[in-house]
Order: C-alpha cells, then sequence, then structure tokens
C-alpha cells in the first residue's frame, strides 16, 4: 500500500511537470501499477528472507538406509528411488494450531521431489537406498517415497518381499510413478547426533497415507 501511494504521487508529479491533466492521469495510473507492483515485490521477497531464516534455525538433517533385496543389475540400473517432501508439519496440527507467519510460511505445502541416493551390492543383489531429508524440530517431515523407472510388474515381487514396505501402488495421477508406504517403527537418526527417530504414518487432509517424521 505505501509502494502504492509512492506510486500515485510520483507518477502524478510527472504528469503535473508536463503541464497536463491528461499527462497528471496518466502518471497517476501508471504510478499506481508500478508502485504495486513493486510493494507485490517487495513484499514476497521479505516472506521468502523470513522463511529462509526460520528454516535455517530449526531445520535437522535425519538419515537412514533401505536395502532392497535380490535385484537383478539390470533393475538397479534402472530403478529411480524418490521422496516427495510433502510439508513440515501434520496436517491436522497445522490447521488447529494458532501459529506466526513464519510458522505459516515453515508448513505450507512443497510437494517437492528429492532423489534418494543408491549403492549396488552385486554380490548380494541388494540394492540399498541412503535417504537424507530435513526434520523441523516443531513440526517434523512428512513425507512419501516413490519409484520411477520401472513397471510395477517388474517391482512388485521386490516390493512384497521387503520388511520395511507396508503398502504399494501405482499411480496417484501418475502411472510412471509407483508410490510406497514405509513401515511403522522403521528407524532413523539425525546426521550430526545420536537421536534416534521411528518412521510413522499420518494421513492427510484428503485421507491418505503418509509417511511421518515426528519432532523430538
Amino acid at each position: 500500500m505505501v509502494e502504492s501511494i509512492k506510486g500515485i504521487l510520483t507518477g502524478g508529479s510527472v504528469g503535473a511537470i508536463l503541464n497536463s491533466w491528461q499527462g497528471f492521469l496518466i502518471g497517476v495510473v501508471t504510478g499506481s501499477i508500478l508502485g504495486a507492483f513493486i510493494g507485490s515485490s517487495l513484499a514476497k521477497v521479505f516472506e521468502w528472507v523470513l522463511e529462509q531464516i526460520h528454516l535455517m534455525l530449526n531445520l535437522r538433517i535425519i538419515k537412514f538406509d533401505l536395502t532392497l533385496e535380490d535385484v537383478s543389475p539390470q533393475m538397479a540400473n534402472t530403478l529411480t528411488p524418490n521422496f516427495l517432501l510433502i510439508r513440515y508439519g501434520r496436517d491436522e496440527v497445522i490447521q488447529l494450531s494458532v501459529r506466526s507467519k513464519q510458522d505459516i510460511l515453515a508448513s505450507r505445502l512443497r510437494n517437492k521431489i528429492y532423489k534418494v541416493e543408491t549403492i549396488y551390492d552385486k554380490s548380494g543383489r541388494r540394492l540399498i537406498m541412503r535417504f537424507k531429508m530435513k526434520r523441523h524440530i516443531t513440526y517434523g517431515v512428512q513425507f512419501k517415497l516413490f519409484f520411477t523407472d520401472s513397471s510395477i510388474d517388474q517391482l512388485k515381487p521386490i516390493l512384497e518381499k521387503s520388511s520395511f514396505i507396508k503398502e504399494f501402488n501405482p499411480g496417484g495421477g501418475d502411472d510412471c510413478k509407483i508410490w510406497t508406504l514405509i513401515s511403522n517403527k522403521t528407524k532413523a537418526t539425525e546426521l550430526k547426533k545420536s537421536n534416534g527417530f521411528t518412521i510413522a504414518e499420518v494421513k492427510s487432509i484428503e485421507g491418505i497415507p503418509n509417511n511421518f517424521i515426528y519432532p523430538k
């Protein structure tokens, strides 16, 4: 609003200098639009900075390994594990909690995809997936593992034998992705400390089950 008013005054002054009412009106309108645009841009930059500062102070790196057994070399070369960072926090907690501007920004819906590092043990035919993600110390982290570059028919025998996979299914609006739910009580640790964490299960507002690491 302040920038918009500044733009109006500036634009009006320019029009007045032109010694023309038409120029004055054009200057007011142009200045108003330009001022509003600048004000909006500055507000977005400020929100981004506010969010980044909050995340820098409140995120901690979590790591854990999960291993798929009986994976052929061909499958290991093509299969791509990923995780979707849904948001920091549980949907129902975020909806009911009274939060600051920083908390609202930090717990917003993200749906950002990260690739998972893999190591293949050829002799044991094992594909080791090395997860590294950030957990919010107040809200935790909500995420979901999915695979690409493989068909459900190829991956199904592997996932069915996996002790850490509770369920899996293709789709979710994209048949190229095979979504999985990690079993409860799977362990994770903080990168720079010995703190232990257990991967849990929560549901989104729509009732979709996702994995979750609680704050601690």
